[in-house]
């Protein structure tokens, strides 16, 4: 018999199994979309060449690291649609299993197992792991950054040993997540938020983090300035300055999701209902069972539903 202790990583196991089946099934769906072409065009470059025109921001404005892997990539797996999925989907199940890793070390393991439910059976994220491109790499590589910065914070061995793996590993994901897509550069706010927290709360032990993370920034600055200086003022001026419905269509249904016909009235009262369900479940979660339950809803329940709307919809109007 299984003991409770092993229950939730032989649930994890379970759960990376349906998303590896979930990210490889009906691979081969469709052909190469455009953005996808361009991936295997770009990586067919001479790897100097193309080293040197993604770090300027040449051609697809994306940093160079993504472009790279999959050269090297297509090098050893061949260049079919499957074979050059999989480098995504490679990263798209390991993004599962830092989920639950991220969620036990933050809560429970009960917790991890929910997030890892949650990622595995995500549309968005099985989409986005058969599509060849950055995106899954960039999110799993700053998600693999979050949670060497969460261990590193919470285990005092790594500020008497500063040559920790930990921090170690979060300076290389978090710099490869940054030259993977520029979006990932988003995160280092919220680190620095986080470190400034445990700052307050511990000094010593912060030492360690505030030294990765400056260095982090230190090694992002050189394409953080290229991308400055090849930025320049929109020609399009306010012509499509979204209205705050449009903001909250954007935020709430993302991607493919403008198919979906919700109406103004119906996105607000989701955001608001969900909203209801979240502070309820943080006013009572310390005070009863009911509000933990409150707040297991707000992260399972309609985010599920409303993905499987998406998909509908998605799917009945290609």
């Amino acid at each position: 018999m299984f003991s409770r202790q092993r229950l939730p990583f032989i649930s994890l196991i379970s759960f990376l199994s349906l998303a590896s089946f979930l990210r490889l099934y009906n691979l081969t769906w469709n052909s190469f979309d455009n953005d996808e072409a361009f991936s295997w065009a770009t990586s067919h470059r001479p790897l100097f060449q193309l080293i040197n025109e993604s770090f300027h921001m040449q051609g697809d404005p994306h940093p160079p690291v993504y472009w790279v892997m999959l050269k090297l990539w297509m090098m050893i797996a061949s260049e079919s649609e499957v074979a050059i999925r999989l480098l995504t989907v490679f990263f798209g199940i390991i993004f599962v299993a830092l989920t639950f890793a991220l969620a036990r070390k933050l809560f429970s393991p009960s917790a991890g197992v929910a997030a890892s439910v949650f990622a595995a059976f995500s549309s968005y994220l099985i989409w986005n792991s058969q599509d060849a491109r950055m995106y899954i790499p960039a999110a799993t590589f700053g998600l693999a950054g979050m949670v060497c910065l969460v261990n590193g914070l919470q285990d005092f061995r790594s500020f008497k040993n500063f040559g920790s793996l930990w921090w170690v590993s979060y300076f290389l994901f978090t710099t490869l997540s940054c030259y993977t897509h520029l979006g990932a550069s988003f995160l280092l706010p919220v680190h620095a938020l986080i470190i400034a927290y445990s700052f307050i709360t511990d000094r010593k032990r912060s030492i360690p983090a505030i030294i990765s993370f400056a260095a982090v920034c230190l090694a992002f600055l050189p394409f953080a300035l290229n991308v400055w200086n090849n930025s320049g003022v929109s020609p399009i001026g306010n012509r499509y300055a979204p209205t705050l419905d449009q903001i909250l269509h954007n935020a709430t249904l993302v991607l493919w999701t403008n198919y979906a016909p919700f109406s103004i009235a119906l996105q607000w009262f989701v955001v608001l209902f969900v909203g209801a369900i979240f502070l309820i479940g943080v006013i009572f979660s310390r005070r009863s069972p009911l509000g933990r339950l409150l707040v297991a809803s707000y992260y399972l329940v309609p985010p599920v539903c409303l993905l499987h709307r998406i998909t509908l919809c998605r799917f009945s109007s290609s």
